[in-house]
């Protein structure tokens, strides 16, 4: 779910925030932040996240090797960084698209001020930018904020 949740069947079982310090040529820094459920049964969440969260010991079946686990999220982050210093965002923008839930449907999507847009989330840009197309026609883009997908903020 755009920009930082991995979902398996509609539950998350993953989180990701960034932190970046750059100037307009350059980037200083990139912090990333993965908080992954890898080995938690139903009943290790708490009640109120039971619906919405899972492991992926849940979706697999059977207990993860957290070692192998790692290995292959930093191999996987090294071949998507090759990508984006080689080839430029593009290869990753079009497999994200395939990939995520957010498009192509009705959305919420409020801010740190708690302002709250609907609309129909059309795309994701170039910058990684969530565009909606909002009741009165208009498109709007977000580049960050908490999203809800679905009709009567129904939470994915």
């Amino acid at each position: 779910k755009w920009p930082n949740d991995l979902l398996y069947e509609n539950k998350k079982a993953c989180g990701i925030l960034t932190e970046m310090n750059g100037e307009m040529d350059k980037v200083n820094f990139l912090i990333l932040g993965l908080g992954i459920n890898v080995n938690l049964m139903k009943n290790d969440f708490p009640k109120d996240l039971r619906a919405i969260a899972t492991s992926i010991k849940i979706a697999k079946k059977e207990k993860i090797s957290r070692q192998i686990l790692i290995k292959e999220l930093l191999w996987q982050l090294e071949y998507y960084l090759e990508i984006w210093l080689n080839s430029g965002f593009e290869e990753i923008l079009s497999e994200w698209k395939s990939r995520s839930i957010s498009l192509n449907c009705p959305v919420s999507i409020s801010n740190a001020s708690k302002e709250i847009w609907e609309g129909w989330a059309e795309d994701v840009d170039s910058q990684g930018r969530l565009i909606i197309r909002l009741s009165d026609g208009s498109l709007r883009s977000f580049i960050s904020g908490e999203v809800t997908l679905g009709k009567n903020n129904i939470v994915v």
